[in-house]
């Protein structure tokens, strides 16, 4: 085999490898829910609830995740606010 052929198979290969998915990430690595998602609520007046939650860096809260229920009174819809746009290569959840 030629010295080139094999430079360039060594080329191809190491693009290759580059270009793998991410492993599996071990369940242990992850935060706990309430670490990594962590909701505040707050009554800024008396007809309004307002949530918070604080992300941990590298996690992302999904819009179409997020379900809220009221319980003992009537409530509007959930109102979000615009967001930031992430791709999630891992997520199969849509835009």
């Amino acid at each position: 085999m030629s010295t080139w052929f094999r430079r360039a198979a060594a080329v191809l290969i190491a693009c290759v490898a580059s270009t793998a998915p991410a492993r599996a990430v071990d369940a242990s690595d992850l935060l706990p829910v309430d670490q990594a998602f962590a909701l505040s609520a707050q009554a800024p007046a008396r007809d309004r609830i307002e949530l918070t939650w604080n992300i941990a860096d590298g996690y992302y809260l999904y819009r179409q995740r997020i379900h809220v229920q009221a319980d003992g009174f009537e409530a509007d819809s959930l109102q979000l606010p615009g967001g930031t746009r992430h791709h999630d290569e891992f997520c199969r959840c849509g835009t």
